[in-house]
């Protein structure tokens, strides 16, 4: 709770050291805090932080957790390292829409409009339907 009110707040190294502190004290994290951080790093373009939070989340069975993996999906490609979003949409089962939406605009903001487009087709050949973002 306190996390996400500072994350609220734009108090993101907050969220960073009330995170660290909670790691310290044993406390594991549970989907909400991984979302709330993962959105931190996004913005901060904190890659590593990130990745050890991916790492955790692997360790903690909750990677592929809905909300979570999409979190993932968009640390990475908002931090300049869509390679690795790329990679873990290509080993996740082809999410919601909101899954989707995150590799299409991780293609358009690398700057790679044909395969934007190229992720929207898959997107409706697999029966997701887009939404008002897509």
């Amino acid at each position: 709770v306190m996390l996400n009110g500072y994350a609220k707040c734009g108090a993101f190294d907050s969220v960073v050291k009330g995170f660290s502190a909670m790691r310290m004290d044993e406390i594991s994290p549970n989907a909400v805090t991984f979302n709330c951080v993962l959105s931190v790093c996004a913005s901060m373009s904190l890659i590593d932080l990130g990745a050890q939070l991916h790492g955790l989340a692997v360790v903690s069975g909750l990677e592929f957790e809905g909300s979570i993996k999409n979190s993932l999906l968009s640390m990475y490609s908002k931090s300049g390292s869509f390679d690795d979003a790329c990679k873990l949409f290509r080993m996740m089962s082809r999410g919601d829409t909101v899954t989707w939406n995150c590799m299409i605009s991780g293609y358009v903001q690398s700057g790679l409009m044909e395969e934007s487009l190229v992720c929207f087709s898959e997107m409706i050949s697999s029966g997701v339907s887009p939404d008002a973002i897509t």
